[in-house]
């Protein structure tokens, strides 16, 4: 899905607001999406950084064996819930 924004603070009452790459590792979903989807594939979606910049993603591994997130799985969850739980409940 790919949401069209004519400015970066114009969104519809109740809509999430727009977030940086640097958000998506911090708030735990980096870690959510790769525990859930790459990792147990063998594969990892990492974030490419450039002169300390986020600047886009790559999938990294070969499906030949598992990845693991670095850090605790337990702060991680929590960082991932506390940012789905941050979410609007209701939809415009």
């Amino acid at each position: 899905m790919t949401t069209h924004v004519n400015t970066a603070t114009e969104r519809t009452p109740g809509e999430a607001e727009i977030r940086t790459w640097d958000d998506l590792r911090d708030s735990g979903l980096l870690w959510l999406i790769n525990r859930q989807v790459f990792h147990p594939r063998g594969f990892a979606l990492a974030l490419v950084q450039v002169d300390g910049q986020i600047v886009g993603w790559r999938l990294l591994g070969h499906g030949q064996e598992p990845w693991a997130f670095a850090g605790s799985e337990d702060e991680w969850f929590a960082a991932a819930q506390a940012t789905l739980a941050a979410l609007p409940t209701s939809a415009p």
